[in-house]
């Protein structure tokens, strides 16, 4: 009896053995970190005003010896600095493209007042690596889409065009300098009606979009929205088209000004798309920003 016992415990034990050893060999060829992951813990950082500054950027990038366009990446209220970049598809871009990300860590519910401090960051950033100053674009999801407008209002002269994805925030002044911009919003994102039922996106990004588009000389403060024949947006568009991005469909706005070959405002929306970032923005807001730089009397000119 004991004999058995002893056997058909060894049998058994040699089973768990083989059954170990082969959830081991699984777990060994799984990746130990997401993508995600990696690119957070590999991407540098400096601090600024006792805050962390997240650098996104191939390394030959960071010594280079000639000007490199820098990216202002602001993330949204409650959101990541570290991630966000990723979640927009920045992180990934910034291996295959010749520029520089930086996101950093700020008061993420403020936006005018905080821009001193965004205006620290570029002077460091400017310091740090070799930039180029005409090339220095701001851009973010939510309140970072916010701030970039904010920025636009209070130092307009420093950058060569903003992109906000899902919200922005009104234009308290307009300083007379123009702004290639690019809006990026989903269909059910804060969607709000007029009377008629017809689509717009939010008020705060209506009020943000008509004091641009004036700013830009590409309206009239007579010019009024119809969004019966423009949902969501309600300015006749030059050109429309729709992508297929990932299984979604994107319908892209294109809106040109008088002396530009590129589009100077461009406004995107993502069928079905709540108030989420998108891994392809990056690719769509750099393919938007990388035609424009402003020269040293503050035109803005195309590459």
């Amino acid at each position: 009896m004991r004999k058995k016992l002893f056997i058909a415990a060894s049998s058994l034990i040699a089973i768990l053995t083989i059954v170990t050893a082969f959830s081991l060999s699984r777990i060994k060829k799984s990746p130990i970190n997401t993508n995600a992951e990696a690119a957070t813990k590999t991407a540098q950082r400096f601090t600024e005003s006792g805050r962390t500054v997240y650098v996104y950027a191939q390394k030959k990038n960071l010594h280079s010896k000639r000007k490199i366009p820098l990216i202002l990446y602001l993330n949204s209220t409650g959101g990541d600095p570290r991630k966000e970049p990723i979640s927009t598809g920045w992180a990934k871009l910034v291996k295959e493209k010749n520029f520089i990300v930086v996101s950093p860590d700020y008061d993420n519910a403020a936006t005018y007042s905080e821009v001193p401090f965004f205006m620290k960051i570029v002077k460091a950033a400017k310091k740090r690596y070799n930039i180029d100053n005409r090339r220095i674009y701001v851009l973010g999801f939510s309140n970072g889409g916010a701030s970039a407008v904010a920025l636009t209002s209070t130092h307009p002269k420093t950058f060569a065009g903003i992109a906000a994805y899902g919200w922005m925030v009104d234009l308290e002044r307009n300083q007379g300098y123009q702004m290639p911009f690019q809006v990026i919003a989903g269909s059910h994102e804060a969607t709000e009606y007029d009377s008629n039922n017809n689509p717009m996106v939010r008020i705060d990004e209506r009020h943000a979009i008509r004091d641009l588009l004036i700013m830009d000389k590409m309206i009239t403060s007579n010019t009024q929205p119809n969004y019966k024949k423009v949902p969501y947006w309600g300015y006749q568009p030059d050109q429309r088209f729709s992508r297929n991005v990932a299984g979604t469909k994107w319908t892209i706005n294109n809106y040109m000004k008088k002396g530009y070959r590129y589009p100077f405002a461009q406004f995107i929306l993502i069928d079905g798309a709540k108030h989420v970032p998108h891994r392809s923005e990056a690719s769509y807001s750099w393919n938007f920003l990388r035609h424009f730089y402003r020269n040293s009397q503050g035109m803005i000119i195309e590459k």
